[in-house]
């Protein structure tokens, strides 16, 4: 009876005919996809953009990596996630809200993340709208204030999540498996533990800040509805 049904289903499936090698349509060969022409430039800031135009939805995508890996220790992660998660919550102009108020006008949007090597702003806007939407990106960039209640936000959210970590086996086993796969190597580093957080302020997320979120450690790749000569203008 189960093949029956599976027989019948094959059946139906061929438009009443049995699927057969006569039957199947040919496999051809994948054709290879055009890549557009990229521009690599750096600024005069130390930053590298690279920009391609991919035409058709009016929008221009933006991924910001700023390289971390390089100029600290391994430490233990979780100051950086703190300055990740407080970044767009303010700057010395600009509210959090002023920020999301400035997004929803540009048609925008922009996220950040964080890893073990890079800390990530992501996001895009209307072409049209590009040069304004990364001049918010730069005021966010070089004037975030990393306001003292979104830092106490964060650290009791961090602590949480760690805490949760702690509670499942798989995350212990990945943290204990990652250790002996790189000993020698951030990938490797421990699990952090709950008593880090406490120790972060304010001032230890903006130090941070000055320190390492700098031009020179920034890779800008920007992808859209527009000529890469006008996308690396904007930038």
């Amino acid at each position: 009876m189960v093949h029956a049904r599976f027989a019948r289903g094959a059946r139906l499936a061929a438009g009443g005919r049995v699927m057969s090698s006569q039957t199947q349509p040919e496999v051809t060969a994948t054709k290879p996809g055009k890549l557009p022409a990229v521009v690599d430039t750096t600024l005069p800031n130390g930053m590298r953009v690279l920009a391609a135009r991919k035409p058709g939805v009016p929008m221009v995508q933006a991924r910001l990596r700023i390289d971390v890996s390089k100029a600290r220790g391994w430490g233990d992660g979780v100051l950086e996630d703190i300055v990740g998660t407080t970044i767009l919550n303010g700057t010395e102009t600009r509210s959090q809200v002023d920020i999301a108020d400035e997004l929803q006008r540009l048609g925008a949007v922009l996220q950040t993340s964080v890893d073990v090597e890079d800390v990530y702003l992501a996001g895009g806007a209307l072409a049209e709208e590009l040069p304004r939407f990364l001049a918010l990106v730069a005021d966010v960039l070089q004037h975030a204030t990393h306001p003292d209640g979104e830092v106490q936000l964060a650290k009791a959210q961090a602590e949480q999540g760690i805490a949760i970590l702690h509670s499942q086996p798989e995350a212990r086993a990945q943290f204990a498996l990652a250790a002996r796969v790189f000993p020698d190597h951030a990938y490797g580093r421990p699990m952090p533990t709950p008593d880090l957080v406490a120790p972060i302020t304010r001032a230890a997320v903006r130090k941070y800040h000055r320190t390492m979120i700098t031009p020179g450690a920034a890779l800008l790749v920007l992808v859209g509805d527009m000529t890469p000569a006008r996308m690396v203008a904007a930038a």
